[in-house]
């Protein structure tokens, strides 16, 4: 596991699950208890099972990593790839190249 590889031990990292709530929007119970720890301060990192596990809406999640970025937060997925603002940019660009693209059709 990712968080182990990086020195941190499970016992002291909250883990926030939000099983079975959909996640179509950041509006959600652990996901908000997430958030209210991270304010609280004494946060470096945030890991996730998987990027998309974040929330299914591009901007949302947008918005969401640029505060973390603001906030010196580090996102890591299990894959070991840090998903950042800069990153997450690039790839609302190519959304919208792609929605430019299917106007044209």
């Amino acid at each position: 596991m990712r968080v182990k590889d990086e020195g941190y031990s499970l016992a002291n990292i909250p883990i926030f699950i939000d099983n079975g709530v959909n996640g179509a929007t950041l509006d959600r119970p652990a996901f908000n208890q997430m958030n209210e720890v991270i304010r609280q301060g004494g946060v470096e990192a945030v890991y996730v099972m998987n990027h998309d596990r974040i929330g299914r809406d591009i901007i949302d999640v947008h918005n969401w990593l640029q505060e973390m970025e603001r906030m010196g937060i580090k996102v890591t997925g299990e894959d070991g790839e840090t998903l950042n603002f800069i990153s997450h940019e690039r790839l609302m660009q190519m959304i919208e190249e792609v929605q430019q693209w299917v106007a044209r059709l």
